[in-house]
């Protein structure tokens, strides 16, 4: 089942379990502790849960002159539970959520190898932008 992650809500294992989601996500960096990223008014975790959290993903909201938009973040199923479509039900719960939000643009980053990723937005709808995408490590 699809939640929204909050303080209140949390239980006493959430925030290892997400951190480990996040190591096989990316093996190489530091998650933010969990409860900062939970203090933000603009970011969403969306968690499945069966009796712990499998899989998760983020949404985060911002403003600019030319809109309201948002990323779609850290999209991962622990490996024992892939292939049963629970990425696809977290992506949708962001897609909701967009909507009530009235954001006019969702943006999300994956890489060329993730092909089942990649299907799975293209499925939903999302199409790949032609740009460039720039990073500065501050």
């Amino acid at each position: 089942m699809v939640t929204i992650l909050t303080q209140q809500n949390l239980q006493p294992d959430d925030a290892q379990t997400v951190a480990d989601l996040d190591h096989q996500l990316n093996p190489n960096r530091k998650p933010l502790a969990l409860t900062e990223v939970l203090a933000s008014d603009s970011t969403y975790v969306f968690v499945y849960r069966q009796q712990q959290i499998v899989g998760m993903a983020t949404l985060t909201c911002y403003r600019v002159l030319s809109s309201y938009k948002g990323w779609i973040e850290d999209v991962v199923v622990d490996q024992a539970h892939r292939g049963k479509g629970i990425g696809k039900q977290l992506t949708q719960a962001i897609l909701e959520k967009a909507k009530s939000l009235r954001l006019q643009k969702l943006f999300l980053y994956t890489e060329d190898e993730k092909q089942i990723a990649i299907h799975l937005y293209e499925q939903l709808g999302f199409t790949q932008k032609n740009s460039r995408l720039y990073f500065l490590d501050v």
